[in-house]
């Protein structure tokens, strides 16, 4: 997802702003690296990127969710679903 803030992904995952950065806080806790940058707004503006660290989780997540879903797809035809 390429918002480029934070309050730009909140409002295309309707959530709230506070919500939003919750959970980023608590995740980035979590984690042993920071999986989110966000960077205040001021003069110059803030931001708020996914870090190297968060977007190889997230490339494995989705190599994960690729192999469920083949893996629930044979099993439904294996049960004539």
């Amino acid at each position: 997802m390429q918002c480029g803030s934070l309050s730009g992904a909140a409002k295309k995952l309707k959530i709230s702003y506070q919500h939003a950065w919750t959970m980023i806080v608590e995740m980035n806790r979590l984690a042993p690296s920071p999986l989110v940058i966000m960077q205040r707004g001021g003069v110059n503006g803030g931001g708020t990127e996914i870090s190297s660290y968060g977007r190889r989780i997230l490339k494995e997540y989705r190599m994960i969710e690729i192999q469920v879903n083949k893996l629930v797809s044979q099993i439904n035809v294996e049960l004539n679903l």
